[in-house]
């Protein structure tokens, strides 16, 4: 399989990771996004959108790392009740909350809390109002791993 990365992205980390878990070997194709990265034209091809992991297995490519991720444990942990994601729907689907819990909290305050800089609106008590809301999402989420040493089991390790 190859995985086009760039060593400074966290979404590939995570692939990189869960590869290590799972005892899988890739080709590591690291990808510059400058126009003469030698490796640009088959990324593209793989993956139109320019993002990545970009993950290649045969004729088949995916991007966006959570897909990644699900599909390496479906597809290629030797299991299809593997302990990372359970066969059962509610811990596999409490998984998978957990998987995509910034989607609607966490990047919504962060494009509330940097959109004034961005646009050069920044006001000191907007930015502490918006860094409040950062705050309490920062919270939230140390809720779900309480009392739990793991965000699903006690002793789970989840993707996470």
């Amino acid at each position: 399989m190859d995985l086009y990365y760039h060593p400074i992205s966290p979404p590939c980390w995570s692939v990189l990771l869960l590869g290590r878990e799972l005892d899988l070997s890739f080709n590591l194709q690291q990808i510059s996004f400058a126009p003469d990265c030698p490796l640009r034209e088959t990324f593209v091809k793989l993956n139109p959108q320019h993002q990545v992991p970009t993950l290649a297995d045969g004729e088949f490519g995916l991007g966006e790392s959570r897909a990644i991720l699900r599909y390496l444990l479906t597809a290629h942990s030797g299991s299809d009740d593997h302990p990372l994601y359970p066969k059962d729907p509610k811990a596999r689907a409490v998984i998978e909350s957990r998987l995509d819990f910034d989607l609607g909290m966490l990047y919504r305050r962060a494009y509330d809390y940097f959109s004034p800089q961005w646009n050069s609106k920044s006001v000191a008590t907007e930015c502490d109002v918006r860094r409040h809301s950062l705050s309490q999402h920062s919270h939230e989420c140390s809720r779900l791993n309480q009392p739990k040493l793991y965000i699903l089991q006690k002793n789970m390790l989840t993707l996470n």
